[in-house]
């Protein structure tokens, strides 16, 4: 179910700010995470219209879930927070290209 109160808090929490190794009890994150990203960063992407389109979008997006699954491993509460959060955007983006195609693939500037 996507609702109730907190549930959209709740999935993308721990991936809403950038990672602070020390602060979040990670210290050994930048040695095994090369290209980090978070959803504030990617909200300032685009703030500053950095995405010519919704392929470096959907790219850093992904990333968030590559970081994910390399530093946590399967069955860890991190690991099963970035596969919830995988399933809800795979879901809600493959109905927005579903949504574009039928309106001809025209975005409006």
């Amino acid at each position: 179910m996507l609702s109730g109160p907190g549930f959209w808090t709740r999935l993308v929490g721990p991936f809403r700010d950038p990672v602070e190794p020390v602060e979040d009890g990670v210290p050994d994150y930048f040695t095994k995470v090369k290209q980090p990203m978070d959803l504030m960063t990617i909200k300032s992407k685009m703030d500053r219209k950095e995405y010519k389109d919704d392929e470096g979008f959907v790219a850093d997006v992904r990333q968030i879930f590559q970081n994910c699954f390399i530093y946590w491993k399967p069955g860890q509460p991190m690991y099963e927070a970035g596969e919830r959060l995988q399933r809800t955007f795979e879901d809600k983006y493959s109905h927005m290209n579903k949504w574009i195609a039928k309106m001809g693939g025209e975005e409006g500037e």
